[in-house]
């Protein structure tokens, strides 16, 4: 008699976890690590923002358990990375949001997506991209692209 293979079953994949290490691309976790410049904590940032404004791409951002790494030099926003998952029907709401920020943002087509860029010199949250199911904030467009590829 032949013995019957037992089949083999792959393991679950680990869920992701959505934090300020995982959404960094890990080309550039060493760098942001060893800049020296602290992360301001995203649960103050988003208190702060909440403070400040009842509306913004950033609330809406957290309300969907995503996150937002600010990280400052001195006094200012040096370097930011954001994502949140997005469903279909919030994408109006977020295009508003972000349009009513008043940092004079253009649109384009990218990535498959919508693409956002702050016309204010110097903003850390210069670029939002919208594409199906997700929502990033970014610093510059390499980084954009980078956490485009990390994050599931």
């Amino acid at each position: 008699p032949t013995p019957t293979p037992t089949p083999t079953v792959a393991p679950e994949p680990e869920p992701f976890v959505i934090d300020c290490q995982s959404i960094i691309p890990p080309s550039r976790r060493d760098w942001v690590n060893s800049s020296g410049w602290p992360l301001f904590a995203p649960e103050e940032f988003f208190a702060k923002v909440r403070s400040e404004v009842s509306s913004s791409p950033y609330i809406l951002m957290q309300d969907n358990g995503g996150i937002v790494c600010p990280y400052t030099a001195g006094f200012e926003v040096t370097l930011a990375y954001g994502y949140a998952p997005l469903a279909d029907s919030q994408v109006a709401e977020a295009d508003a949001l972000i349009q009513g920020m008043g940092d004079m943002h253009t649109a384009s087509s990218y990535a498959g997506g919508t693409l956002y860029t702050s016309g204010i010199e110097g903003n850390a949250f210069q670029l939002f991209l919208i594409v199906p199911g997700r929502m990033f904030v970014s610093t510059t467009l390499e980084i954009l692209d980078e956490m485009v590829a990390t994050v599931p």
